[in-house]
């Protein structure tokens, strides 16, 4: 029986160990933990495409976080994380080849009914992120036949952000204590 926990704790947890792991090497420098993520990084979700980052996926932060290395520095075996990374950007942004995401009419970004704010924000976080790494790349990427720049990344974040703090249909912010109308 307790293996069978510990098969479902390490299953549950493979994301973060990746994310930690990225963090470490980042961090520290340490080559262990490079040498980790090439070792377990396809065991651990590394090669897997997916479009949500939150308190209970880890993988696409981790993604863009290892595009770093590639974007910034130019370590050829990040590459990989890149590809993973510009295809989770390009799902988010409107009129390229691999958009995916779904916008509400008021043009906020819908990921899951409940607490959908968790997601536009860490959202939000990714794409600014991925901006500050694009410009030091030449500020943008190719979603099929469409170049996505650094500043249009920053441009949605924004409109996202402003989405959150009252530019919006309700006219409300939806962060309590900001602005005059709030929940």
């Amino acid at each position: 029986q307790s293996r069978f926990y510990m098969l479902v704790l390490l299953l549950i947890n493979q994301d973060e160990l990746l994310w930690g792991a990225s963090w470490i090497h980042k961090a520290s420098g340490d080559s262990t933990y490079l040498s980790y993520i090439h070792a377990n990084g396809h065991t651990l979700g590394a090669d897997d495409d997916d479009f949500s980052f939150s308190w209970d996926d880890k993988r696409a932060g981790t993604k863009i976080l290892l595009s770093r290395d590639f974007l910034e520095d130019k370590t050829q075996d990040f590459e990989v994380y890149k590809a993973h990374a510009d295809n989770f950007i390009c799902s988010l942004v409107p009129g390229s080849n691999n958009f995916q995401a779904q916008y509400t009419q008021g043009g906020l970004l819908y990921k899951q009914s409940e607490s959908n704010l968790q997601y536009v924000t860490s959202t939000s976080f990714l794409l600014l992120t991925y901006a500050k790494y694009l410009g030091s790349n030449g500020g943008a990427t190719t979603c099929g036949s469409t170049t996505v720049t650094s500043e249009k990344l920053i441009a949605l974040a924004k409109q996202q952000v402003d989405y959150i703090l009252g530019n919006n249909p309700a006219k409300m912010s939806y962060m309590v204590g900001f602005g005059e109308k709030y929940p």
